[in-house]
């Protein structure tokens, strides 16, 4: 995932020390994330929107899991490839009001 992130942020035009400015840490943290090994999932978000983007992550279930009826009527789910559920774990609100 991180050489995605150091290529998002050139693509952005943006430095290390500018994303880590802008995540309020040392330029030496941007490094390491970008550099590989475990990352938390907040950390991956806050990169993100330092870039002025939001993140999204979906989970993909085939169209005939057991509970597929059950996830239609809780969630707001997509139709996918190869007749997969998308579900939002995070983002947008995930679940129907």
């Amino acid at each position: 995932m991180r050489p995605e992130l150091r290529r998002l942020r050139l693509l952005a035009g943006l430095t290390q020390d500018q994303i880590a400015e802008r995540m309020a840490i040392q330029q030496a943290a941007i490094s390491k994330i970008e550099k590989g090994g475990e990352i938390y999932l907040s950390t991956v978000q806050r990169y993100t929107e330092a870039l002025g983007a939001s993140l999204r992550l979906n989970a993909h279930f085939p169209v005939d899991a057991p509970f597929s009826a059950r996830l239609n009527g809780a969630f707001d789910i997509e139709q996918g490839h190869d007749d997969q559920l998308v579900l939002p774990l995070l983002g947008d609100e995930p679940f129907k009001p």
